[in-house]
């Protein structure tokens, strides 16, 4: 069985194992050299077991040495049919091997060009074609000096290799230039070396955007175009909001693309993919940076599928190993079937998790694909959320409805800005006074219009004439559905019983017929985190119409199903 080499699958690059098993090929996964002793050691480590957790199976595994000439011979007698790199860590590697196996990939020579961001913007410049002004500094006098130069302090201070924005600073003045440097300068970047210089950018303000491609002896191929949403942390960082697939092509996309394509011509890139980040200003167009590598963020590829019809790994592979059948797919019209977005959660603050009511709060959304939250099992920690590599976790949106997509996306990021502990809920909570004399369920009965069928859900014995009460274990043995569902639970415990709780109140809204309500008294949400704005998000989530409260019916929630 003829052989395919991939250098680091990890993240999004894990897919290509699974897609060459399907085709019939036997695929080795090669991961370049670590040393114990680096600081980048034991974050390798882990992320390469989670990427092993979607092989389908065993590869052959072979691990570089700090002797390439060694790991060469190690893989030549393999024979294998192509080398493609999976990861950003791998593309070095990559690289150097498919050259020296003289199997398709790009040249070494040119690899400044499309491996160090300093490198790619040089090259640019060269070739005429845009690209961002800036230099390598050592100090904070010489970044002074290029910040006169440009006669601007909106600069971005960055590693010239890195990932996942780490070690990114977006600056606008000459205080944050210098608290940048103190910070970055002399601490390692995302691959764990040492930064004794920095890449200082001017800063381009506009919309930024991803452009997936793959190329096969210098023609380049369309494959996907996601934008970014991000938002600037208070040490001059940035974190990513979400990332959202573009489905239909905005003003200034067309040059965006055309624009891509000179950026690949102009750095040299021939053969394999291509994640590019790109900003379009008021100028046009603009490169970020490219990385010879599928995209990130641990995508799905039955979450690719249902989005783009293609998912990037194995659309790779058709330009690898079938070049008749890239040249003759080359000119296929852009076309995506659903829309798509990559939520990154965000914790604002550290926190150790004691329950994860997110995850089922996910699985209520109409566009839930997937999710990645928390550690598996409670308690664990969240850190606050600085760059890609702190965030809380993921969640995989797609609907046929673009709109539906995109406002569980903005809810997402409603809760984890103001109602985290919907989400993720902490130890060391502050514990709010309980009023003694709360509306019972009782007294929401008596004031609410419980004309028709009526049902009650509590883990107490409520009783109330022609109206069946039945536990949150019991609900099966209330069939049908009714014109009004009362819910209130004696107690609650963030540690015991959150996820169990949330489970309940949606399992109770179910029971409540099209044009019924939903109705949760004082006594119960009071105990909550955040009061009745709980029961509120979850209504909302279950397309439930918050009633605005009147006059004689206070200190209840309504929502009318609809």
């Amino acid at each position: 069985m003829r052989k395919i080499v991939i250098v680091d699958p990890v993240s999004s690059g894990a897919n290509f194992v699974a897609d060459i098993v399907k085709r019939g090929y036997e695929p080795v996964v090669v991961l370049p050299y670590v040393s114990e002793d680096s600081p980048f050691y034991k974050f390798t480590k882990m992320v390469r077991e989670l990427a092993a957790k979607v092989f389908p199976c065993e590869p052959l595994m072979v691990y570089a040495s700090q002797n390439y000439e060694e790991t060469l011979e190690n893989v030549r007698k393999l024979d294998p049919v192509a080398v493609i790199c999976g990861s950003e860590g791998g593309v070095e590697l990559a690289t150097r091997l498919a050259e020296d196996l003289g199997l398709p990939g790009n040249p070494v020579k040119n690899m400044d060009a499309y491996l160090t961001k300093s490198g790619m913007h040089a090259q640019l410049l060269k070739s005429g074609v845009r690209s961002i002004r800036g230099r390598m500094v050592r100090s904070y006098e010489e970044a002074r000096a290029f910040m006169d130069e440009i006669g601007s302090e909106n600069v971005v201070l960055k590693p010239t290799r890195s990932a996942g924005s780490v070690g990114i600073k977006l600056c606008s003045s000459d205080e944050d230039v210098r608290n940048g440097f103190k910070e970055l300068l002399g601490s390692e970047n995302f691959f764990g070396n040492q930064m004794e210089e920095l890449l200082i950018q001017e800063r381009i303000f506009g919309t930024e955007y991803i452009v997936n491609t793959v190329s096969r002896n210098g023609r380049h191929k369309l494959l996907s175009i996601w934008k970014y949403d991000k938002l600037q942390t208070e040490r001059g960082g940035y974190i990513y909001n979400y990332c959202e697939s573009v489905n239909e092509l905005d003003i200034g996309s067309s040059d965006l693309i055309e624009y891509a394509f000179s950026v690949l011509d102009a750095l040299g890139i021939k053969n394999g993919p291509v994640h590019g980040e790109y900003m379009i200003d008021k100028k046009g167009p603009v490169l970020i940076e490219v990385n010879c590598r599928p995209m990130g963020g641990g995508m799905p590829p039955g979450f690719l599928d249902k989005v783009q019809g293609h998912h990037e790994t194995d659309a790779i592979l058709d330009a690898f190993l079938d070049e008749e059948h890239f040249i003759r797919h080359l000119d296929d019209e852009y076309h995506l079937l659903r829309k798509g977005y990559l939520k990154v959660l965000i914790a604002p603050k550290a926190v150790d998790v004691v329950a994860t009511p997110g995850r089922i709060i996910a699985q209520h959304l109409k566009s839930f694909y997937s999710a990645e939250l928390g550690a598996g099992a409670e308690p664990y920690s969240l850190v606050k959320t600085e760059d890609f590599e702190t965030t809380a976790g993921y969640l995989f949106l797609v609907h046929d409805d673009p709109e539906v997509a995109t406002r569980e996306c903005n809810l997402v990021h409603l809760l984890e800005t103001q109602y985290f502990r919907i989400l993720f809920h902490g130890t060391g909570k502050k514990e709010t006074p309980r009023d003694e004399n709360a509306l019972t369920v009782e007294e929401a009965i008596r004031i609410a219009d419980t004309a028709g069928c009526s049902l009650i859900v509590s883990n107490r014995n409520v009783e109330a004439e022609g109206i069946k009460c039945v536990s949150p274990d019991e609900l099966d043995q209330a069939p049908g559905e009714y014109d009004q569902v009362f819910f209130s639970l004696s107690s609650y415990d963030e540690e015991q019983a959150a996820d169990e709780t949330m489970q309940a109140i949606f399992d109770a809204m179910e029971k409540v017929k099209y044009g019924g309500r939903f109705i949760v008294p004082q006594e119960f949400y009071q105990m909550i985190p955040y009061s009745r704005a709980f029961i509120e998000a979850l209504m909302t989530l279950e397309d439930f119409e918050i009633e605005a409260p009147v006059f004689n019916r206070r200190n209840i929630v309504v929502g009318r199903r609809i």
